[in-house]
């Protein structure tokens, strides 16, 4: 399963169960068209079909399957983007400073703004398993 999914500088690293890494010599944003692509969709594509579902959404997880939903804890204007897998969240903690956010495999990262922005992303990411889960083709 993948954990967590950043980038550092002209790579990018995934990191995978059981503490293994995976070095990616391209940027963030390549390897998530990469991943949307394996799963038969394009990012583009994506975003702008939430725009219609989710109309004033500015951060929106990115569900790639049912393994995998990747919410945004550090924005590109920073500079370091970082994704996580919603199912690889074990537990966060409020503290002064932000949101730490502990994943399987011991991993914890910390995320810069309110609880509640933090917790407004895990919702989003529960609203999007609702709608794929409802999901049918008689909805046309």
């Amino acid at each position: 399963m993948i954990i967590s999914i950043e980038q550092h500088d002209d790579k990018t690293t995934i990191y995978v169960t059981n503490s293994k890494t995976i070095e990616i010599q391209k940027s963030i944003e390549i390897v998530l068209r990469e991943l949307c692509f394996r799963n038969l969709f394009s990012l583009e594509g994506y975003i702008k079909s939430l725009r219609l579902i989710f109309p004033k959404t500015k951060k929106i997880p990115l569900y790639i399957n049912k393994l995998l939903i990747l919410i945004p804890i550090h924005p590109k204007k920073v500079g370091k983007q970082i994704y996580i897998n919603y199912f690889a969240l074990k537990k966060y903690e409020t503290t002064q400073k932000g949101v730490l956010i502990h994943l399987v495999d011991e991993k914890i990262y910390r995320y810069f703004q309110s609880a509640d922005s933090f917790s407004s992303l895990l919702e989003k990411a529960k609203d999007l398993i609702i709608y794929k889960d409802e999901l049918s083709c008689y909805d046309i």
